[in-house]
């Protein structure tokens, strides 16, 4: 019986977890060091591509029909388009009952009947409202109407 120190070898020559884990056995290859047959992370990728191991061309795929599919463009519904111009924002926030307000801090609003906030803004004039907007430098991005064609409210102020 042998020893538990022996290893056993397969018909291939191969020690069992040598075997296992793609080496050659040691007694086989006559080397001091087994070395991996397997192939290398590019050999493998190109295998799986069909390209050559060196290339660097991509592979040319059809678009899925998720990836064809062509986003919005700027400005048509369901979008945000951005503006400077006060009478822009001014008749934008009137056409939906909105009023300019800032909230305790001189943070910038614009309030709308039956938001929950109202206790914590304060009205202010659409001059002071502009003031403020120009001098931080900010620009209104705003939806005119959702993706399904109601009316929106969403806007945000951003830096220019």
């Amino acid at each position: 019986m042998p020893s538990q120190s022996t290893r056993r070898t397969n018909r291939g020559g191969r020690t069992r977890s040598a075997a296992r884990s793609g080496r050659t056995s040691l007694r086989k290859m006559g080397q001091s060091r087994a070395r991996s047959v397997r192939p290398t992370r590019a050999k493998r990728s190109a295998r799986m591509t069909g390209r050559t191991a060196g290339s660097r061309q991509m592979s040319r795929r059809r678009p899925s029909a998720a990836r064809s599919r062509r986003k919005p463009q700027r400005g048509t519904q369901g979008s945000a388009r951005p503006t400077t111009d006060h009478d822009t924002i001014q008749n934008w926030a009137e056409e939906r009952d909105g009023w300019p307000a800032m909230v305790e801090g001189g943070i910038l609003r614009i309030d709308f009947p039956g938001f929950r906030g109202e206790g914590k803004l304060r009205p202010v004039s659409w001059d002071e409202w502009f003031r403020i907007f120009d001098e931080r430098d900010l620009k209104f991005l705003y939806q005119d109407r959702t993706s399904d064609g109601k009316i929106s409210r969403f806007f945000k102020l951003v830096d220019r």
